[in-house]
């Protein structure tokens, strides 16, 4: 009669051959290699976004009884049976918790945080390796073979063949049991995040000088699309970027094409803020991009049960993490770097670095440069874009009645060097700091005061000029000369952030050309009435969005259909450019973009910050002056 299969699984087989006591020696290794390994990632990883530590101490806990019940395992008489059965008992929960966090996390905010499928490996490691290893023990002692006798199944050494052939043919299998069983345990922990994290495309950089901000509006729409779900529009360094409840996506401004994708759904995104005291905060926007708009950078809150732990309005410790950072390059879409983060700190970004709370990291490759030792900096203070080779480290506003005119800025290089410049003054708006292509402010005469020391309030406006953060610091080159802009009594924060120019109650600045126009001679949108022009026609009310220039130029028209939009007209009329207005009227490079919403009154923000409305995108290609 021929042999069959579970012969070699019979009490008859050679130790060596049995097929059960492979596969158990083979799961023995798998699971030692696999805790070794992932006590090696939870080293690597465990500066990424961070497991609470109440969840670290949980499982602590409950893994501690695993290497206690394997110690027992060499207790004369003590039943390895029973060990085995509470060894799973504790295992199988402790791993299925663990692997659930990392769903749940991830289903709340979109962040993978990859330790928890560490700290489940660890502990599926070390379960299967005790398992595996009491089961051997058990299986000796029913052979009744003695511990030092090499045909034990329960040691490391490899087990005696005399048959050099099937020597070497056991090595091979063992070899290939071990190392199929470490891939199956631990190819989940990188698996899992690459399937569920952001999908995204990139692009090649485009070749030749970046297209440059219209100094002109035009009279015609070059294109128009539809985008549901927008939160917000900003200027790239080739283009418009708009952030939508899906994520990030950068358009072509010649005919509004998709160039590059970054898809994140479930994510939440918070605006930055600009704090100058625990009552003083004024949120600037979804995205902070770097002086020249080559980078962006933007944080993706995290699990909401990070929300109820840490308070983001006292939050100014590393403990405080309830959000991740994301930077992505503007002409690739590239992402250049992820850390974690707090919605309430500063996030600024010069040229080459951003900094996020006290710490400043590399745009490049997004590792750590440096971080504020003194805690006078803080963790929180202006945000938004910075100088090209600096930093706003601190500043102290001076106070004018319910007025703020300007401030003492402390300035900080952004590479390793960190040399500081006190005392600097630059000129404020109501929403803080006004910073454009690394150009701001200055009034030219200090604040008058009263005997008390007190500042007073002045209408009369001050003489002031145009200053590159840089040359404050004295990193500025020769060209970079301040640039007087007259007497002027206020600067406008919106209307600059909307252009990309300097403007001033009199006047705008274009620090691409260090040229200073008045108001009622600038042909561009920073000097534009815009909004919605309602009108009558053929008895019907209508209306079109409008720019009109303050130099009086034609400017732009564009017609909204009869029933289009869901608010009423006739209220509407044009008033010139602010920051709160709807629709969104914003200068890129290439073109001037118009962004309606049509279903404005109608709420779209739900407790989630889920947008809905489909906002209609024109693309107006202008000139130069």
């Amino acid at each position: 009669m021929p042999q069959t299969s579970d012969d070699t699984d019979t009490g008859d087989a050679p130790i060596a051959a049995n097929r059960r006591v492979l596969i158990l020696r083979a799961l023995r290794i798998g699971g030692l290699i696999a805790f070794l390994v992932a006590l090696l990632l939870a080293c690597l990883w465990w500066d990424g976004f961070p497991v609470p530590q109440g969840h670290v101490i949980q499982f602590l806990l409950f893994g501690a009884p695993l290497p206690l019940l394997w110690l027992l395992g060499f207790w004369k008489g003590a039943s390895k049976v029973w060990g085995v059965c509470l060894v799973v008992i504790d295992a199988v929960p402790l791993v299925a918790f663990q692997v659930y966090r990392w769903w749940l996390f991830h289903s709340q905010s979109s962040i993978s945080v990859t330790l928890f499928l560490v700290l489940a490996l660890l502990a599926l490691g070390l379960g299967l390796f005790i398992v595996a290893d009491l089961l051997l023990r058990a299986l000796r002692d029913q052979l009744d073979i003695s511990r030092r006798d090499p045909t034990n199944p329960a040691r490391f050494r490899p087990l005696r063949d005399t048959n050099a052939t099937s020597r070497r043919r056991g090595r091979l299998r063992r070899l290939a049991l071990v190392a199929g069983a470490v891939v199956v345990l631990v190819a989940p922990v990188f698996l899992a995040p690459a399937l569920t994290g952001p999908v995204s495309t990139t692009a090649t950089a485009p070749a030749g000088d970046l297209p440059a901000r219209p100094t002109t509006i035009g009279s015609e729409v070059t294109w128009r699309q539809d985008v549901r779900g927008l939160i917000e529009v900003t200027a790239g360094a080739a283009g418009p970027i708009l952030l939508t409840k899906d994520g990030v996506t950068a358009l072509n401004p010649g005919d509004g094409t998709v160039l590059w994708s970054y898809r994140r759904p479930g994510a939440t995104y918070p605006t930055a803020r600009s704090s100058h005291g625990n009552d003083d905060i004024h949120y600037v926007s979804h995205m902070v991009a770097s002086p020249t708009g080559r980078h962006v950078a933007l944080r993706i809150l995290g699990p909401r049960e990070l929300w109820e732990r840490h308070p983001t309005t006292h939050a100014d410790h590393d403990s405080s993490i309830n959000a991740m950072t994301v930077v992505i390059d503007t002409l690739t879409g590239q992402v250049t770097g992820e850390h974690p983060s707090n919605d309430f700190w500063r996030l600024q970004l010069s040229d080459a670095a951003v900094l996020d709370g006290a710490t400043a990291y590399s745009l490049q490759d997004g590792h750590k440069l440096w971080s504020f030792v003194e805690e006078k900096y803080g963790y929180t203070g202006y945000s938004g874009p910075a100088g090209h080779r600096c930093f706003i480290a601190k500043f102290e506003r001076d106070q004018n009645e319910d007025r703020i005119a300007s401030a003492r800025v402390t300035l900080t290089s952004d590479n390793e060097e960190r040399g500081v410049s006190e005392e600097s003054r630059i000129a404020l708006s109501d929403f803080g700091p006004v910073l454009v292509n690394g150009w701001a402010v200055q009034y030219e005469n200090p604040i008058p005061a009263d005997d008390k020391g007190e500042s007073l309030r002045t209408d009369e406006g001050r003489e002031a000029h145009a200053v590159s953060l840089d040359s404050l610091l004295g990193h500025g080159h020769s060209e970079e000369e301040p640039v007087a802009l007259g007497r002027i009594t206020d600067v406008h924060h919106g209307v600059s952030r909307r252009s990309g120019v300097i403007r001033t109650s009199e006047s705008v600045f274009d620090p691409a050309t260090r040229k200073v126009t008045p108001v009622s001679q600038y042909p561009s949108l920073a000097g534009a009435t815009t909004g919605i022009d309602a009108t009558i026609r053929e008895g019907k009310q209508s209306g079109a969005l409008v720019i009109r220039p303050g130099d009086g130029s034609a400017g732009l028209t564009i017609p909204i259909e009869p029933g289009s939009v869901s608010f009423p007209l006739e209220d509407e009329k044009p008033v010139p450019l602010n920051s709160s207005e709807n629709p969104i009227f914003l200068n890129v490079p290439g073109i001037t973009l118009v962004a309606l919403d049509p279903d404005r009154e109608i709420s779209s923000r739900g407790r989630k910050g889920d947008y809905t409305h489909t906002h209609r995108l024109y693309g107006v290609a202008g000139g130069s002056a």
